[in-house]
């Protein structure tokens, strides 16, 4: 087999000597030695330790807040519910002079003075249909002060009455 030749000069060329670093002419897979498997045992028993120690933290965290948040919701069930700032004593329908109305007591229950306060009944048919509502307002009610309120009701025959809602502004 023929040399090649240098194309400048004619002169045959040598294949270039590779030498290399005994690190890579080394083996690439080393035998573990005991000392090695020690060392790693140690490495992954701290690791371990670590991550138990974490997940304790973690349950302490979670099991506290837990905990905390029961014991608030049972405070909170334990507590009476302070009573509503308005409330509807008694009404009863009243006829006169061939008009109907409904009139009964509302009460401030609160420290608050209200500007107005409103009072609103549904009514209803036989068949439990609704036909209408009736209000009254009053301007101002101070507190624990007691109104009496009368709702005029303009439609005839048979109704039944609902209290719906008490406003407050």
């Amino acid at each position: 087999m023929a040399a090649e030749a240098c194309p400048n000069c004619a002169r045959p060329l040598c294949p270039p000597k590779i030498s290399a670093p005994p690190v890579l002419l080394q083996p690439i897979y080393q035998p573990i030695s005991e000392v090695h498997v020690q060392r790693r045992k140690k490495e992954v028993g701290w690791v371990g330790a670590i991550v138990a120690i974490l997940m304790g933290c973690l349950a302490y965290v979670v099991t506290t807040q837990l905990q905390d948040r029961i014991k608030r919701a049972e405070e909170a069930q334990a507590q009476p519910l302070p009573p509503p700032a308005l409330k509807l004593l008694e009404w009863e329908w009243e006829t006169a002079d061939s008009s109907r109305r409904i009139v009964g007591l509302v009460t401030n229950n609160s420290d608050k003075d209200f500007r107005h306060v409103g009072v609103t009944f549904g009514l209803y048919d036989d068949d439990g249909a609704k036909v209408g509502t009736t209000t009254d307002w009053i301007g101002g009610l101070a507190s624990h002060q007691v109104w009496k309120f009368r709702a005029e009701v303009f439609r005839s025959g048979p109704l039944k009455a609902s209290l719906e809602e008490i406003t407050k502004y």
